[in-house]
């Protein structure tokens, strides 16, 4: 695989219409400089979106945008770049839905796969079974398309994770979890097939008054 350099950089601008609601207009840019032969590239993603707080256990985000690809000696490729994000909180849980699209660099593994046009859903859920254990859940898919192969290879890719996770009453700061995950590809390159299932015990330290550096 050649070598590769990638630059980035985001540009906002945003505007609040009362305590609840903002909007903002986006424009994202993206450089990729390969030392090889494989073709450098640009990336154009103008967008614009809000963040609404429907009510006070609700909350919405919305990015839009669309995306031009320009890659030296090769047919441009474009598509619409989106996120959205929505949140429900109840009385011992929650519950969230996002969706997202738009392209990703697939260039940091085994293989160069160039320019990745992806699409994505998830659905995240968390119930208290106590003051202290928690329940966890998370159901997802990813379509991805690798525009700059040949032939074009795309995959599905089916995530399922369920967990419990612990906070101790007299540690606020700690939190302990344990996950079981499955992951799923399903490739028209067969060979890039997969099928994996897996267990993670993870410790997460947060501060219980946020620093701040003034």
């Amino acid at each position: 695989n050649d070598d590769l350099k990638e630059y980035q950089g985001t540009l906002r601008a945003i505007h609040r219409l009362g305590r609840h609601f903002q909007y903002f207009l986006r424009y994202s840019h993206t450089k990729t400089e390969y030392d090889g032969v494989t073709p450098d590239y640009i990336i154009y993603d103008p967008g614009l979106g809000f963040s609404w707080g429907i009510n006070p256990t609700t909350t919405l985000d919305f990015d839009l945008g669309y995306f031009f690809q320009d890659r030296e000696g090769v047919d441009e490729e474009s598509g619409p770049s989106f996120s959205g994000r929505l949140q429900k909180a109840f009385k011992r849980g929650s519950l969230g839905l996002s969706v997202e699209g738009g392209y990703q660099e697939a260039s940091y593994g085994a293989e160069n796969l160039g320019l990745d046009i992806y699409y994505q859903t998830d659905v995240s859920a968390t119930y208290e079974l106590t003051r202290q254990l928690a329940l966890t859940a998370d159901v997802g898919y990813q379509y991805n398309k690798y525009v700059n192969t040949t032939p074009q290879r795309k995959d599905d890719v089916y995530q399922t994770a369920i967990g419990l996770r612990y906070r101790p009453a007299a540690l606020r700061w700690l939190s302990l979890a344990l996950t079981g995950r499955r992951y799923e590809v399903q490739s028209t390159d067969p060979d890039n097939d997969l099928s994996e299932n897996s267990v993670m015990f993870s410790i997460t330290l947060t501060p219980v008054t946020p620093y701040r550096f003034d």
